[in-house]
């Protein structure tokens, strides 16, 4: 779940309340850093469904809480998040180290598999970061499509092996993957937001590659 403005604690009540539905095993929360927030979430991560807590506009990129058992990771970054765009960051705070989640890499996309979005207009997708979608979740038989179609369940398929550049890389089954914001339209481009390059060892923000700075600024304004 993202959530692009500030709201009242009660609200997170009712989002770990409906995470406790049998239909749901885990859940991914990102929301602007507060304190209050890192409060809230330190007194009940640890007894939720929530994998991951990413609070952004931090004043810096920091780890909070590591895993336990795959579950209750705090993490904050630097970075604003006002879109759906605004996601996808690959860096080494963000690495995942624990065996369930590279058996997962090896053989599926380590940020889509098995995930169901939608988006700020109720539809249904893969990512919210996507414009590909799957007709509005109000409509029963769209559900359906979540079960049947080839399409949208192929996202699940394309591990870190299949991606230019990342199957290169050695961190590649500990590192969350993004099919929807790509260096190129090709679906097995590499994420944009990595600034790492696998042939030299070496990290730059990715931001300073103006080819990037210019794919981003297209997609923003696609």
């Amino acid at each position: 779940m993202r959530i692009y403005s500030k709201i009242n604690a009660s609200i997170y009540d009712d989002i770990l309340n409906l995470a406790k539905s049998k239909w749901i095993d885990t859940a991914t929360i990102r929301c602007q850093y507060s304190e209050d927030v890192v409060g809230y979430f330190n007194e009940r991560i640890d007894q939720s469904k929530v994998t991951d807590l990413i609070l952004y506009s931090g004043n810096e990129t920091n780890i909070l809480k590591e895993r336990n058992k795959g579950f209750g990771f705090i993490g904050v970054l630097e970075q604003p998040m006002t879109s759906s765009l605004h996601c996808g960051y690959i860096s080494q705070e963000a690495f995942v180290v624990n065996g369930e989640f590279i058996r997962e890499s090896l053989k599926h996309n380590s940020c889509l598999n098995g995930k169901i979005s939608i988006n700020s207009d109720g539809k249904i997708c893969n990512c919210p970061a996507s414009n590909e979608t799957y007709g509005h979740y109000k409509i029963k038989k769209n559900s359906e499509v979540l079960i049947k179609n080839k399409r949208f369940q192929s996202y699940w398929k394309i591990n870190k092996d299949l991606v230019e550049k990342c199957k290169e890389c050695e961190f590649r089954y500990i590192c969350v993957d993004c099919r929807s914001i790509r260096e190129q339209d090709d679906l097995y481009s590499a994420p944009l937001k990595c600034g790492y390059d696998p042939k030299t060892g070496t990290w730059e923000k990715w931001q300073k590659s103006e080819k990037k700075a210019f794919r981003y600024k297209y997609l923003t304004n696609k």
